[in-house]
């Protein structure tokens, strides 16, 4: 109810803000003020959350003590070094063999360098689904698409002194079905408040759709207003299922 409203506001900023062709300096540090606001808000509603969890929990003890806490925080640290220096090497030699078939860097961005990056958070949300901690699963996901937007493109557009440019082919394509699949994430989220597995295949068989025409498009033409629509309408096709069903369920 409250953080997926915030990952749409983010994404169609960002939208917003380029569509003059450029994010600018002074538009960067808005997304950078923008998320230290976002934070200050989800700390402080994590401490009420945590308040009540306390209630909730009164009276039992955490297993293991100071020698399980010390592990967890060695086992963090160590997994989070392992997966970011894996992805690093990952994207290095991807991004080389993109580069070595004559695609753009938007493409190489798009694809090879964003699956690449996005791994870390692939493994960390299914071995939390895998594990029954669902909550963190979502919640790394969501987080990770409205960092990904005021943090890292907002901390890189601060610190360039030409800003970000934004190109004709994000503005009219890709930027526009990031919107459309941070819309859609309301009702496949909220129907029966889970994601259901034909819902993932859903969202996984249009992904590869969207890699294929994106590999398409690089080496033969710009999409166009029709491309662009038809994806959102298949998006609009995935929402409106997950509600059919979810009342259904209901």
């Amino acid at each position: 109810r409250l953080d997926i409203p915030v990952m749409i506001a983010a994404a169609a900023a960002l939208w917003v803000l380029g569509a003059n062709g450029s994010l600018s300096r002074i538009e960067a540090v808005g997304l950078v003020l923008a998320l230290i606001a976002y934070f200050i808000w989800t700390v402080t509603k994590g401490r009420s959350e945590q308040k009540q969890l306390e209630a909730e929990l009164e009276g039992l003890s955490p297993a293991g003590g100071a020698g399980a806490i010390t592990l967890a925080v060695a086992q963090f640290v160590a997994g989070l070094v392992l997966l970011v220096g894996g992805a690093n090497y990952l994207v290095q030699g991807c991004t080389e063999l993109a580069v070595a078939f004559g695609v753009s860097e938007l493409v190489i961005g798009l694809t090879v360098t964003a699956i690449g990056t996005s791994l870390p958070e692939l493994v960390t949300s299914l071995m939390a689904a895998l594990r029954g901690k669902r909550d963190l699963a979502v919640g790394n996901v969501v987080g990770s698409n409205i960092l990904n937007i005021l943090a890292v493109l907002g901390i890189s557009g601060a610190v360039s002194p030409t800003g970000i440019p934004v190109s004709g082919d994000a503005l009219g394509f890709h930027i526009p079905l990031m919107v459309a699949v941070s819309v859609v994430c309301f009702p496949v989220f909220f129907t029966g408040l889970a994601i259901v597995r034909a819902e993932g295949v859903a969202m996984l068989l249009f992904y590869a759709a969207y890699l294929g025409y994106a590999a398409y498009a690089a080496r033969t033409h710009t999409p166009g207003a029709a491309v662009t629509l038809a994806f959102v309408a298949g998006l609009a096709v995935i929402g409106g299922v997950s509600v059919a069903f979810g009342r259904r369920a209901a």
